[in-house]
């Protein structure tokens, strides 16, 4: 069986500090929905979250930054 989580659609206080503790304890993928808002937020959460899990990170809005 996978562990995959959906974000909740709005920011929260500390979320990158969530999303790496589940992806260490072995959340297989994440899908990052925010819908209606800015990319540069969703950028700036995906920076502080270490390279390593970006590559299990699902993307529902701004797609540029999947690159």
């Amino acid at each position: 069986m996978k562990l995959i989580v959906v974000t909740a659609p709005n920011f929260f206080v500390e979320e990158d500090k969530i999303i790496t503790l589940l992806f260490e304890e072995g959340l297989d993928l994440l899908h990052l929905r925010k819908p209606d808002t800015p990319s540069a937020l969703s950028e700036h959460l995906l920076t502080l979250i270490p390279g390593k899990y970006h590559k299990r990170i699902v993307m529902h809005e701004h797609f540029h930054l999947i690159e």
